[in-house]
């Protein structure tokens, strides 16, 4: 007896908490490749933060702060996360 399975994984941008669903992949790279791809193109950066296809091109992104990202309120947006950081 075989099993045969796949995964939708869900991707929330760490600047905007916009959501993205990528459906019926098998691997965890097979997931972030068609987010990439597809979507406009979504940014997964080395240090962990993940940018949708709006934020990416902003220099300097305002990232919501850890304990309230994950996708608690789906496409919550602020002024200040669109806006370029003043470092």
């Amino acid at each position: 007896m075989g099993m045969v399975g796949c995964y939708d994984a869900h991707f929330y941008c760490d600047c905007c908490n916009e959501f993205s669903q990528v459906a019926q992949v098998e691997t965890y790279e097979e997931a972030i490749e068609a987010a990439q791809k597809g979507n406009g193109g979504w940014l997964f950066r080395a240090d962990g933060v993940i940018l949708c296809e709006t934020c990416k091109d902003i220099k300097n992104p305002t990232l919501i702060p850890e304990n309230k990202r994950e996708g608690s309120v789906w496409n919550w947006k602020t002024t200040e996360a669109q806006e370029p950081a003043n470092d």
